[in-house]
């Protein structure tokens, strides 16, 4: 499926996998240039690249896992950046569209919460800084969003639980009146994010959940405010 443009090239991805811009702490998610990826592959998301680099590092302290793995890709002098992937390629292996690169794996800075995932971003250097992020242009269908604030659990683990709309659809905010599909992970990440351009006070059905501070190209970013679940503190995350 393609979801959006970075940099004049498309972005595609697997139809079964979800994805997410704004549902992070990470700067580059802030200003709505990367994406992670919740599939149990890694298919390369463009048309052709080289493989540059293949490294392993050691993420900063207090990350719960002590080993993770960077991929860069050149595409032509923009650059593909992979991150918590089991890397199935090597330098210099030239990759194209839905051929694999490795298999994704927990994220050594999100827990307990998150799934098995890869992050994506696209640099106009190849410096392999956020700080050259390019913005990601969003172009998929959410289809029908729902402002509905009744959610059935479907899944319920340690960790957290899955839930669902009610009546189907997919989750959405509703800022100055419009409605945004929801993609966020508040209040934990301090931010949250619709995609559409919107501002002012954003809702979840009847609740003001935050104030709009920042519109992007193809989202808004919003600052959050506290809430608790049941009389108790809690996170929602939407992808």
């Amino acid at each position: 499926m393609l979801v959006g443009l970075v940099a004049g090239l498309e972005l595609s991805l697997p139809e079964d996998a979800y994805f997410s811009v704004h549902n992070s702490p990470y700067p580059a998610h802030r200003r709505g240039a990367a994406l992670d990826v919740y599939h149990d592959d890694a298919p390369f998301p463009f048309e052709e690249g080289r493989v540059l680099e293949v490294r392993r590092f050691t993420p900063p302290p207090g990350c719960w896992r002590r080993e993770d793995h960077a991929i860069l890709v050149d595409m032509g002098g923009v650059y593909a950046k992979f991150l918590h992937l089991r890397p199935r390629v090597r330098p210099g292996d030239v990759v194209e569209e839905s051929e694999s690169l490795g298999r994704p794996i927990m994220s050594s800075y999100l827990r307990p919460w998150s799934d098995p995932h890869y992050h994506l971003e696209i640099l106009g250097s190849r410096v392999p800084s956020q700080r050259f992020a390019l913005p990601i242009h969003i172009l998929y269908d959410v289809g029908r969003p729902n402002s509905e604030n009744v959610l059935i659990v479907e899944e319920a683990g340690e960790r957290y639980a899955l839930c669902r709309l009610e009546h189907g659809g997919n989750p959405a905010f509703v800022a100055n009146g419009l409605l945004s599909a929801a993609d966020a992970g508040i209040p934990h990440y301090q931010l949250g994010g619709t995609l559409g351009r919107r501002h002012g006070t954003v809702y979840l059905g009847n609740t003001a959940i935050g104030e709009v501070v920042l519109t992007l190209e193809s989202s808004s970013v919003f600052r959050p405010l506290d809430f608790r679940l049941n009389g108790k503190r809690g996170g929602l995350g939407f992808y």
